[in-house]
């Protein structure tokens, strides 16, 4: 081999070692979260909800620790005459420590005071709730300014030591009550329902950020 070969040879190596290692500082950059939903569909089931309630996250493929401020959530009720009530100020997140914050549901322009109860939302028969909810710890107000989201949900870097083989978890623990029928006493049924997410590195492939050509058409 002459040297001209081996010099085009060294540089395409360095280029695909070049191109690996991005690839895997990336990977290493961002995190994923998903929802066990096979543990919710059970205590759903179990709790006679399956039926009534449908309760979804919607979260990104990928997200890098910093930007995991907030959390989308629709609730369905699937009835058709009974009414639920989601009850905010009862609500809590738990981080992978168990330590358990107030949940907030984030309101556009809100400049209410947290020490004050959050409104309970109302889900009517065959109605379809959406928020977006994050914990109270991660909100910050400044006098005559609305309230911001100034931290991540969870802190960055025990959030970023997360792994494929050594994931973090952490709940949701929502408050729901079913308006009717009232119980033997009288009153609103209340139901505890709990959310378990876990936490962890992205496939590799997932930080490839091209597209084949059959992806691309179906997006047209």
């Amino acid at each position: 081999m002459n040297q001209r070969n081996l010099f085009v040879l060294t540089v395409y190596l360095l280029c695909v070692a070049y191109v690996i290692y991005k690839m895997v500082k990336d990977v290493n950059e961002y995190i994923s979260v998903k929802l066990d939903r096979e543990a919710l569909d059970a205590e759903l089931e179990e709790k006679n909800l399956k039926d009534l309630l449908k309760i979804e996250f919607k979260l990104a493929d990928r997200i890098k620790p910093p930007d995991f401020k907030l959390i989308p959530i629709k609730i369905a009720n699937k009835s058709e005459k009974h009414t639920f009530l989601v009850d905010w100020e009862q609500s809590t997140i738990a981080d992978q420590e168990g330590r358990s914050q107030r949940l907030i549901r984030l309101i556009p322009g809100m400049t209410m005071d947290l020490s004050q109860p959050q409104v309970t939302r109302v889900v009517a028969p065959g109605q379809i709730l959406e928020e977006k909810v994050t914990s109270e710890e991660t909100l910050k107000g400044i006098p005559g300014e609305t309230l911001a989201i100034v931290s991540p949900l969870f802190d960055r870097k025990k959030i970023q030591a997360a792994t494929a083989e050594k994931p973090v978890k952490f709940s949701l623990r929502l408050i729901i009550q079913q308006a009717e029928p009232l119980d033997s006493l009288g009153q609103r049924r209340l139901y505890t329902i709990t959310c378990q997410f876990t936490i962890k590195s992205p496939p590799w492939y997932k930080s490839l950020s091209w597209k084949s050509k059959d992806k691309k058409k179906k997006k047209k």
